[in-house]
């Protein structure tokens, strides 16, 4: 694979990943909107919305290489301090907080 169809992939990855978080976030807000967790966090609709915002963060999470490749020279170290904090951001509310309501939550309830 070309360094050209590497950055490629991880650019779609990127919009891929955003979009799909970007659904994740008003499909749980439907979901979870004036209910008790009790009620909507066992479902199966539940499950699939956070299965999509884990999916969707780590696609973001593997795309931010393209971003930071994009950004480097004009940027410098803090282009990369910026894209290590987004990705540190990403890991834990994006990833992280989705695979909690995924796996913990349901349980917990």
């Amino acid at each position: 694979m070309s360094s050209r169809q590497l950055y490629r992939s991880s650019g779609l990855a990127l919009v891929i990943g955003a979009v799909a978080f970007a659904l994740h976030i008003v499909l749980r807000s439907v979901i979870a909107a004036g209910g008790d967790p009790v009620e909507y966090a066992p479902s199966g609709a539940w499950l699939a919305v956070n299965a999509l915002g884990v999916l969707g963060a780590g696609l973001v999470l593997l795309g931010l290489p393209a971003l930071y490749g994009r950004i480097a020279g004009a940027g410098g170290k803090s282009a990369l301090a910026g894209i290590v904090l987004l990705g540190l951001a990403w890991l834990f509310f994006g990833w992280f907080l989705s695979l909690y309501a995924l796996l913990v939550q349901p349980w917990l309830a």
